[in-house]
């Protein structure tokens, strides 16, 4: 979902209007089958929480979490 205007507090030109205006963001990480059914799936989990923390850590910063 996206935002019609720019949020309160930001020019109408912003250089990075287009990424203001979206109201939630996602990551991810696709897993094939075989990968959930291998014996590392825990270990392979926790390293791609791993990678994906500093963009958590960003956006929780960024809205004030």
């Amino acid at each position: 979902m996206k935002l019609k205007t720019a949020p309160k507090g930001y020019a109408k030109d912003h250089p990075h209007l287009h990424l203001l205006q979206y109201t939630g963001y996602v990551a991810s990480h696709n897993f094939t089958d075989a990968q959930m059914c291998e014996n590392d799936l825990a270990q392979k989990l926790v390293n791609t929480f791993k990678t994906l923390k500093p963009l958590n850590d960003f956006l929780n910063r960024a809205m004030g979490y």
